[in-house]
């Protein structure tokens, strides 16, 4: 029983070796930054922080009608998360990476970046 065991933790560690090995960063990327164009949200920044449950991810919570919204900023690099205050009022049409902030003293439109291994654009076949 015991090496039964074994022998499958060294097939699953094996597996997972595998399919991170030989994961296609450039699918990874790509299907990020589309999820995020894909994504629309308007409302009243209630909270901000990194999430320690969840690998220190950057989460921004909205106040909406009705209810909240979770806006997830995995790995962003334009400094957006930073940028924005409690308070602020932003919004986000879909098929767009534009986030426009509006702030009692100043309205702002940021253009969201992220982390990839390679350019977006050279992600086109």
């Amino acid at each position: 029983m015991k090496k039964i065991n074994i022998i499958l933790g060294l097939i699953g560690v094996i597996g997972l070796a595998f399919f991170f090995g030989t994961a296609d960063p450039k699918v990874d990327c790509e299907s990020l930054i589309q999820n995020e164009k894909s994504d629309e949200y308007s409302g009243v920044i209630i909270e901000k922080y990194f999430d320690q449950d969840q690998h220190m991810y950057e989460k921004v919570i909205l106040d909406k009608s009705p209810g909240t919204a979770v806006i997830l900023l995995n790995w962003e690099t334009s400094g957006f998360f930073d940028f924005v205050k409690i308070g602020d009022s932003i919004s986000k049409n879909p098929n767009s990476l534009q986030v426009n902030v509006w702030r009692k003293d100043k309205d702002t439109i940021y253009n969201l970046e992220f982390y990839c291994l390679e350019e977006p654009n050279s992600l086109k076949k």
